[in-house]
């Protein structure tokens, strides 16, 4: 989900939607198969003035790195291990 306190039509949240798909793509790889069934939700509080693409842009960027900190900071459960398990004895 990425929220924002700018200004956005309907039209620009679903703009900004769209582009923080590229945020996943650029952190998981392969992204957009057929089964995955990724979906992103955008809302805005419509405070301050911003053009949608800037918006769109940094959404992205910080879809990728909302995502690569997840992975880093996920723990093992039920004895899947995480990724920060791996090279571990």
């Amino acid at each position: 989900m990425i929220i924002t306190n700018a200004n956005l039509t309907k039209t620009d949240t679903n703009w900004v939607a769209r582009q923080g798909h590229n945020g996943i793509a650029r952190a998981i790889i392969p992204s957009h198969t057929k089964l995955d069934g990724d979906l992103i939700f955008t809302a805005s509080t419509g405070q301050v003035e911003a053009q949608a693409d800037v918006v769109g842009i940094m959404g992205a960027r910080l879809m990728a790195e909302a995502i690569r900190n997840a992975v880093r900071h996920a723990e093992s459960i039920a004895g899947i291990p995480a990724s920060q398990d791996w090279g571990r004895a």
